[in-house]
C-alpha cells in the first residue's frame, strides 16, 4: 500500500492506495499516523478509494489509528470506502466504531 498525503486546512487527507494487508501496508498506516500526530497533526481523514481489500489486520491498524488520533484529542475519518472494504468493516462489527463518509468535500466540512 502506498499513502499520500495533501493538508486542506487544518485536515491531513491520507489518499491510501494497494491492499491493506499483514504483509504490506500495515505499518504504513502506523507510521504515517504516528508521524502526523507527533508533529502535532491530530485532524485526518482517510480516503480509501484506491484500496480494494483490507485483512483482518489492517482493520485493526484502521482501530489502533483511531486509538491514537483519540487520545492525542483529535478525529479520524474515512471517506470512499470500497463495497468490499466496508462489509469487511461490517462483518467485524467496527464499522459503526469509525465515522464514515460517502464524499470528500462532506467529509471535510464535518470537522
Amino acid at each position: 500500500m502506498k499513502i499520500t498525503m495533501k493538508q486542506v486546512g487544518a485536515v491531513a487527507v491520507l489518499n491510501c492506495a494497494g491492499k491493506i494487508l499483514v504483509e504490506e501496508g500495515v505499518d504504513t498506516l502506523r507510521d504515517f499516523v504516528s508521524h502526523l500526530i507527533a508533529g502535532g497533526q491530530n485532524l485526518i481523514l482517510v480516503n480509501l478509494s484506491e484500496v480494494p481489500f483490507v485483512d483482518s489486520s489492517g482493520v485493526g491498524e484502521f482501530v489502533f489509528a483511531l486509538q491514537t488520533v483519540e487520545k492525542a484529542g483529535g478525529r479520524l475519518k474515512l471517506v470512499n470506502l470500497q463495497k468490499w472494504v466496508e462489509q469487511r468493516f461490517r462483518r467485524v462489527k467496527l464499522y459503526d466504531l469509525f465515522d464514515v463518509r460517502e464524499d470528500e468535500a462532506a467529509a471535510l466540512q464535518s470537522f
